[in-house]
């Protein structure tokens, strides 16, 4: 799910296969938010060493989807309200940049292959299988960052794909997100193919904000239900982000 950053092809070891495991079933919901992960559990579930399953956890813990506590424990991290508002401003600002850009840069072939990626996501639309419908999105987006050909930009963004993924599920958890997330999609293309790039900002900013206004709703649901602090979740500290979230509409 979430790519190496290394662009020459490798073998994939044990430990690619098992840090995949447990993303995917964090991702999925198999895993919960908050949810303990005891070290020797793990290794029965997956058939795993406790060093490679120990390194699984620590890498899991630096994409922010385990947090460690000492004397306690791995468990699953929980995004915050504020977690929500940082990665919403920072998605955004790589995102809609690059989805300008890319604009300017587009080739047949890019839109074809984004169209592909919606055929796929009507498909799925009904489907339960969120690991399917992320790699899709991501295939999606990843179409311009490729084209755009920015080296460090493409770093950062794959840096923050876990979270971001991990902010997609719980947007993916409200009614109707993923019929609303294929008509986004399908707007943003055609304002690429308008070569608007005032409609691709906007189309590409509604987007980002509508996931994040659904993610920033799971946790106020969470807080309503006792299982998540008003500011602070698992991921992060201090006081809650100046930034707001546009309200949705």
């Amino acid at each position: 799910m979430m790519p190496s950053t290394n662009c020459q092809d490798r073998p994939i070891t044990v430990l690619d296969q098992v840090i995949s495991n447990l993303r995917g079933s964090i991702m999925t919901g198999k895993l919960q938010p908050g949810e303990r992960l005891p070290e020797s559990e793990l290794c029965r579930r997956i058939r795993a060493s406790r060093p490679t399953v120990r390194e699984a956890l620590r890498a899991l813990e630096a994409e922010h989807l385990v947090v460690i506590v000492p004397n306690q424990g791995p468990s699953v991290a929980r995004l915050s309200i504020r977690d929500v508002e940082e990665i919403h401003e920072v998605w955004g600002l790589l995102t809609v940049e690059a989805m300008v850009r890319f604009t300017g840069l587009v080739q047949e072939s890019d839109i074809a292959t984004l169209r592909r990626s919606l055929d796929e996501l009507n498909a799925l639309s009904e489907t339960s299988d969120v690991k399917a419908l992320l790699d899709i999105i991501y295939a999606f987006f990843r179409v311009a960052f490729i084209r755009c050909n920015n080296r460090v930009w493409n770093e950062m963004i794959l840096r923050l794909l876990s979270r971001i993924n991990y902010l997609r599920t719980m947007a993916l958890k409200t009614e109707g997100s993923m019929k609303r997330c294929v008509t986004e999609l399908n707007t943003i293309v055609a304002a690429i193919e308008s070569q608007d790039t005032e409609a691709v900002r906007r189309a590409t900013r509604n987007h980002i904000d509508a996931a994040c206004v659904d993610a920033r709703r799971i946790c106020l649901q969470e807080l309503r239900d006792g299982t998540a602090h008003p500011l602070d979740g698992s991921t992060s500290r201090g006081r809650a982000s100046k930034r707001a979230i546009p309200a949705k509409t």
